[in-house]
């Protein structure tokens, strides 16, 4: 139970991180998409203790909007690897960016490393089932923001 603390709350840091990162490259309105959950078996009911499961797979872990109307639609992965595995995303998590990349939506993976925060608009090139990007490329990847953004 600990351990499932200790990564959602390194989640939520990191989601915090990228929100102030996308107010910074124009994004406005930036808001949490948040995930229902649900209790699957009680472990020690006084104390509080239970596993739990998300209740529905939501779109995303962040959503916005630019200035010029266009919706933003945001997962991020908080992980300190040299490397981000394709497999870190979802299959649903893959589809919602897709979907609303296709529909001309702006799809950003963030992904907060070692400090750094690497704001990569989607599709990322190269970066496919079975394949990884190195946090020295995820630089050369990075969304510039929204033109004349403060």
């Amino acid at each position: 139970m600990a351990r499932g603390n200790r990564s959602k709350r390194i989640g939520n840091q990191g989601e915090e991180i990228a929100a102030m990162q996308l107010r910074m490259l124009g994004v406005n309105m930036v808001e949490t998409i948040y995930t229902g959950w649900r209790v699957v078996r009680w472990v020690n009911r006084p104390k509080r203790v239970a596993i739990i499961v998300p209740y529905e797979k939501v779109s995303g872990d962040l959503r916005g909007v630019l200035p010029d109307g266009r919706s933003v639609l945001v997962e991020v992965k908080t992980y300190d690897g040299d490397t981000l595995a394709h497999s870190k995303l979802k299959p649903h998590q893959v589809a919602a960016l897709q979907e609303h990349y296709d529909n001309f939506g702006v799809s950003l993976l963030v992904w907060v490393n070692r400090g750094n925060v690497f704001v990569m608009a989607w599709p990322i090139e190269g970066f496919k089932k079975g394949k990884s990007i190195h946090y020295l490329d995820a630089q050369t990847h990075t969304w510039k923001g929204f033109p004349g953004r403060a």
